[in-house]
């Protein structure tokens, strides 16, 4: 695949052995490969000065990300629309969920569809007085959409922790992974799942992606140090970009 990534075809994938928490840092903040056409999508300029929430998103020609032909699917808005509204700006299809914003099912603009629904890695509908929400997952997501059929261009997914059970369900029901092109996760791995994490890195490299985007959270107030690691700096959050690099089912 020359015409993707330096260093894709010939990258080493990193073995199922965790030594210690360098292992994950060295992971979580060094990309494996370089995109020539990397741009960052949306993201907003916090009061302390530092950009939070822009996505890392690959423009190679080989991912054909094209105006007016392009799906992207964005898990968790919060109050920022940033990158959903830039992707629409380039002509995508922006199909945008958060249960947790108290905002009905509506169409934003004609490109930005929004849903009142949550990704989980099962199907939970919850009503009742302290509670009122509906979870999928995201094969059951695509088949509402009519798009089991069809490729994903681009899946966002920034969660709050809950991302790392859908990284574990997408490695388990690969066939999924098969229709996207690249994922741009923020991670927020716990303290003490550093290991299971680290093993579904690798479990995606394994699968044919590789990030291109690996980056520590700018907001220095999420990042801590641990007894056993003075000099090591962990974060409670990072911003993760992968695409597919072996195999083209586009």
């Amino acid at each position: 695949m020359s015409e993707f990534l330096a260093g894709a075809t010939k990258r080493v994938k990193p073995p199922f052995f965790f030594k210690d928490l360098a292992t994950f840092v060295n992971y979580a903040e060094n990309p494996r490969v370089i995109c020539p056409q990397l741009r960052y999508m949306g993201g907003r300029r916090r009061p302390t000065g530092e950009r939070d929430g822009d996505k890392a998103v690959c423009f190679n020609p080989v991912y054909n990300i094209s105006p007016n032909d392009c799906i992207v699917y964005s898990f968790g808005i919060s109050t920022d629309w940033s990158f959903d509204d830039a992707m629409a700006g380039l002509g995508c299809q922006v199909y945008s969920f958060d249960h947790t914003i108290g905002l009905p099912s509506h169409d934003r603009s004609d490109r930005v569809h929004f849903y009142n629904i949550g990704l989980a890695h099962r199907d939970v509908t919850q009503t009742g007085q302290n509670a009122n929400y509906t979870l999928m997952s995201l094969t059951h997501i695509m088949d509402m959409l009519g798009h089991l059929n069809k490729t994903i261009d681009y899946v966002k997914i920034d969660i709050e922790a809950s991302e790392i059970y859908i990284l574990q369900q997408l490695a388990e029901e690969s066939v999924r992974l098969l229709q996207i092109k690249q994922l741009g996760i923020e991670m927020h791995p716990m303290e003490n799942l550093h290991e299971f994490v680290y093993d579904l890195f690798v479990l995606l490299e394994y699968l044919g992606f590789t990030t291109f985007d690996a980056r520590r959270t700018a907001v220095e107030e999420l990042w801590y140090t641990v007894e056993q690691y003075p000099n090591l700096v962990l974060s409670k959050c990072y911003e993760m970009a992968w695409a597919q690099v072996e195999t083209i089912y586009w």
